[in-house]
């Protein structure tokens, strides 16, 4: 009778986890140490995390969308610094990976890299002609599997940054 109870209560336990599509539910806090955000061009863009030459604006907010809900995302560079920009991310909590798309429609990869960003940049509305001489904006897609708190390793040319995201 005691395992029976233990079970039917572990078997709540699950389903309380899970929302009505099968899928974990996000926890209500991710417990978290973000890398703050600041506002770098605010006629331009919306806040970002990271610093000199590598910002990221993370599309979704913090708000976590699903594990296939791609957030749309920029990553803004210091034109100055030669080189490709290549992105990984990794949970820490966990040893999950994030994966990323260039394109709305192009295939799903588990690395980011963007040969010559400065030729891969777009314009943001609002953007003067100063701005797009000093920066290039990547546009990219971010899939993020879960909730928790995500590492972002970015490198431009021989300059490495890490962005952290609390996604919840």
């Amino acid at each position: 009778m005691r395992s029976a109870c233990l079970s039917l209560f572990l078997s709540a336990c699950t389903l309380a986890l899970l929302s009505a599509d099968g899928l974990p539910q996000p926890s209500p806090q991710v417990s978290c140490a973000a890398s703050p955000r600041q506002a770098l061009l605010p006629e331009v863009i919306a806040p970002a995390a990271g610093e000199s030459p590598i910002w990221f604006v993370d599309g979704g907010g913090g708000q976590w969308q699903g594990p296939n809900v791609p957030v749309k995302s920029v990553w803004i560079l210091e034109r100055k610094i030669a080189g490709a920009l290549r992105v990984t991310g990794r949970q820490r909590e966990s040893t999950q990976s994030l994966t990323f798309r260039e394109a709305m429609n192009g295939p799903v990869i588990g690395s980011l890299v963007i040969d010559t960003p400065a030729e891969a940049s777009m314009t943001p509305g609002g953007a003067s002609a100063e701005v797009m001489r000093k920066f290039a904006f990547v546009a990219s897609y971010v899939f993020y599997p879960s909730p928790g708190c995500w590492e972002l390793d970015a490198q431009l040319g021989e300059q490495r940054r890490k962005v952290v995201v609390a996604v919840s």
